[in-house]
């Protein structure tokens, strides 16, 4: 019960901090409101992560503050773990 709360405090606190149209104008600024790519479960690339890190420093909140929020609003588009391995690290003829 004490968790359900908990995150149900702490995702109002990140709503208020971080409101949609923050974010979103946020996102627009800095990444042309493109979503921020994640490969597998949650591998980043160096350039999303230096984008996180401008919006972050825009809106004035952590990169993990604002890595969660992004999560939580949908924000985040899912790839396979391979498309990072072949097309990010160069690492060719991995089949997907």
């Amino acid at each position: 019960m004490f968790a359900s709360v908990e995150w149900q405090a702490d995702t109002m606190g990140a709503s208020l901090l971080m409101p949609r149209r923050i974010i979103e104008n946020a996102l627009a600024k800095y990444n042309q409101s493109n979503p921020i790519k994640v490969y597998g479960d949650n591998t980043i690339t160096s350039k999303d992560k230096a984008v996180i890190r401008r919006m972050a420093a825009y809106i004035g909140v952590s990169y993990t503050a604002l890595v969660i929020r992004l999560r939580d609003m949908g924000l985040f588009e899912y790839h396979n773990i391979l498309e990072y391995i072949s097309n990010e690290l160069n690492l060719g003829g991995v089949s997907q």
